[in-house]
């Protein structure tokens, strides 16, 4: 499903930015990998975690890089996964458990996981601001055009729309994460990106520079923050080279927040 880590890493030259830590929450050396295959279901929890978690230490200035931190937190039998492993399997047990125990619909289910979400950053003095969703955009098989930056909607493949909807996404993505942002005013910024096959999430730090983590790639870094919007969603740059782009179409969430004083 993913594109080669090392093509993936090797864009981010191409548009201004800089590969700062490798990352693959598959790796066994980094002890998820061994979660995920111990734990059923885990694996549809660990990205969204590890954003999280990497929010959290990147707004509290952890000395520690983010996978030796990850590495030195834990103990007894979750030693491995380090310090995000509880919230992994917490995400897991929400997800199997309570979501279906307590909540009725789709509607209420994300609420609550997006209750969980603030909760956890909440602890760390990080605050949500607010919520940008990608809008959808009804087509019938025989639409030539779309708006740019809009989408079709779930199971809408139309080869002669393909690639036109599928630029526009990207696009739209990338200038949806940077925003309106300046010296005065940076956020971080947990990303959900959605697709017929599953869900993925990645996470940001946007201000007049940009930060941005893959829990599949790793950690990148961009002086420019229009640079950095570029890399997302132009063809060449992230979202493609991560073939993303094949998998993961439909839509997209972000979640703005701040540190707190």
């Amino acid at each position: 499903m993913f594109g080669s880590k090392a093509i993936v890493r090797g864009t981010v030259r191409n548009f201004g930015g800089y590969l700062i830590e490798a990352f693959d929450q598959g790796d066994r050396m980094e002890g998820l990998g061994t979660i995920m295959r111990q734990i059923p279901g885990t694996s549809q929890g660990v990205c969204k975690s590890l954003c999280m978690h990497w929010v959290a230490h990147h707004a509290n200035d952890v000395p520690k890089s983010f996978a030796e931190a990850a590495r030195a937190m834990g103990s007894g039998t979750q030693r491995s996964g380090g310090y995000f492993t509880g919230v992994a399997i917490a995400l897991n047990q929400l997800k199997y458990a309570d979501a279906l125990r307590t909540c009725t619909n789709r509607t209420d289910y994300n609420r609550t996981k997006d209750q969980f979400t603030d909760n956890f950053l909440r602890r760390h003095k990080i605050l949500r601001q607010m919520n940008i969703s990608n809008p959808a955009l009804n087509l019938s098989p025989s639409a030539s055009k779309a708006p740019p930056g809009l989408r079709p909607p779930p199971g809408f493949r139309d080869p002669a729309n393909s690639p036109m909807v599928q630029i526009a996404f990207g696009r739209r993505l990338g200038e949806s994460i940077v925003g309106n942002h300046s010296g005065r005013y940076w956020s971080y910024k947990i990303i959900s990106i959605h697709g017929p096959v599953g869900g993925h999430a990645v996470a940001a730090f946007v201000g007049d520079d940009a930060m941005f983590f893959d829990p599949n790639y790793g950690i990148f870094y961009f002086e420019n923050a229009a640079d950095f919007q570029r890399w997302v969603g132009e063809p060449g740059g992230f979202y493609w080279a991560s073939n993303y782009v094949r998998h993961l179409g439909d839509d997209f969430v972000i979640k703005s927040y701040a540190k707190g004083i």
